[in-house]
């Protein structure tokens, strides 16, 4: 059962339906989300148009990483399972996972329309995500995030943040989301299974 919100979306079927490639995924995610806020203004109509699109993407494209995790989240380029998403508050967490070593992951999901996008701690909220996930405790007041997980559209972490942070951020980009996903037929079939699932079709 998928647990991210905008499983229940219009449109949301339709993004991975008749879908074979990440580069479809995304362009039409970028329909969507110039259209959406027509079909549901009460959730998407309250803000600019330009910020609502924004975040319609980035809200699709997490809904794309649930969907990844839960049907090859053992694949070794991913490595994670048990993905819950962060749906109350915008702490630059998107998600918790545990990743191979059975310890608690916290995940990033960032939709970027360029493929050769680098992400810099200036030009993201990457350097707020690190923060909560270094002080994301448990009750012996360490932290409990092990790993921090970024999956992407884009090329990745910029080479000077990643040394910056020690490469502690395990990439999975969007030459790896191709990789896995590109004419996989079988992924993206599942995917709307497992949407119809969870809406209870």
């Amino acid at each position: 059962m998928i647990k991210h919100t905008f499983v229940h979306e219009p449109g949301a079927l339709d993004l991975f339906q008749d879908t074979t490639t990440l580069l479809s995924f995304k362009n039409k995610l970028s329909k969507l989300s110039a259209s959406l806020p027509e079909i549901n203004p009460v959730q998407w109509g309250r803000k600019s148009k330009e910020e609502n699109e924004n975040v319609i993407k980035g809200k699709g494209f997490e809904l794309f990483c649930e969907l990844l995790v839960s049907l090859m989240g053992h694949h070794p380029h991913i490595g994670l399972t048990k993905y819950e998403p962060c749906q109350i508050k915008d702490n630059g967490i998107d998600a918790f996972a545990v990743n191979l070593n059975n310890e608690k992951s916290a995940v990033q999901c960032k939709f970027r329309s360029d493929a050769n996008y680098e992400f810099t701690e200036g030009s993201s909220n990457l350097g707020s995500f690190m923060t909560e996930a270094l002080f994301e405790t448990d009750c012996k007041k360490k932290s409990s995030v092990k790993k921090a997980f970024l999956i992407t559209t884009a090329k990745g972490i910029n080479y000077s943040t990643a040394s910056k942070w020690r490469n502690s951020v395990f990439e999975i980009n969007g030459k790896t989301l191709k990789t896995l996903v590109n004419n996989n037929i079988i992924f993206w079939n599942s995917c709307c299974e497992l949407i119809n699932e969870s809406r209870g079709k």
